[in-house]
């Protein structure tokens, strides 16, 4: 195998193992078999109800999308499906949309190995990992008004977050502008590699180079931890912007919704 197909391959993985955290709460259930790996939040929102890993008998494909869509159906949930490069059929993106699911967007994998050494963070951005309640309930609110998330899905976030605290694969990074909360991103080291999440700044903040400084402030603490490979899921639009810290794109994951939802993009600038 190739350096560039391991680490595609490790991107992958920690996409799947990250995923595999939002199976949190009382009502969340989490199924993974050869098949896929379906994670359902029960809270209506498209982020927190998904399939991912799917890997579906070609003459069962049809029956099997449908089996998905009545589960989540039923339960009144919206959801996603993530095709990585591992997913099969070949042609399940279209499988998927005969059954009636629309195409989201295109996502890219991408991974970094030398952070270029000509950009540029803003010394007036205090940044620190979470390392106690009161901190990642601050980042938890941080992250939630970047993305107008409404209450119930912030809550859900709290707890997906709250890994942080007994993990030591998962840090939260809480980022101050003159003191004031201004953003935050997720740093989760699994699958040999550093994953980089939930890049977010409030809106009043943005332009100042918070996400920027995050996101070197977390690569730079995963190279200090023996990490030399740093990841990440661009969203549409934004791998234009991933390069310049370096970030080369590795593959593409299409994403599928169940149809007639409105998804909260994450930021594309990492400012």
């Amino acid at each position: 195998m190739s350096r560039a197909e391991q680490i595609a391959a490790a991107i992958e993985r920690n996409h799947l193992a990250t995923l595999r955290e939002f199976a949190q709460g009382d009502q969340s259930e989490l199924l993974i078999n050869r098949e896929m790996m379906r994670v359902c939040s029960g809270v209506p929102y498209p982020l927190l109800n998904f399939v991912a890993r799917p890997r579906l008998d070609p003459r069962q494909v049809e029956q099997r999308i449908r089996s998905v869509m009545t589960y989540f159906g039923e339960r009144q949930l919206p959801f996603l499906v993530y095709l990585h490069p591992s997913a099969s059929p070949a042609d399940l993106g279209y499988q998927l949309e005969r059954c009636g699911m629309e195409r989201w967007g295109v996502q890219e994998g991408m991974a970094l190995e030398r952070l270029n050494p000509q950009v540029h963070t803003n010394r007036d951005v205090e940044i620190e990992a979470a390392r106690d309640v009161q901190t990642l309930d601050k980042a938890v609110e941080v992250y939630a008004e970047a993305y107008h998330l409404p209450p119930t899905v912030a809550g859900y976030m709290r707890s997906v977050w709250m890994t942080a605290l007994y993990d030591p694969a998962v840090y939260v990074y809480l980022a101050r502008l003159h003191g004031i909360p201004a953003g935050t991103v997720a740093l989760v080291l699994k699958a040999g590699v550093a994953g980089l999440y939930g890049l977010g700044t409030i809106p009043d903040c943005r332009g100042h180079l918070v996400g920027t400084s995050l996101l070197v402030r977390a690569t730079l603490d995963a190279v200090g931890l023996g990490f030399r490979t740093a990841v990440l899921q661009a969203p549409p639009g934004g791998g234009r912007l991933y390069r310049r810290l370096g970030f080369e794109p590795y593959f593409q994951i299409e994403v599928f919704s169940s149809g007639g939802i409105a998804l909260q993009r994450e930021e594309k600038t990492p400012q």
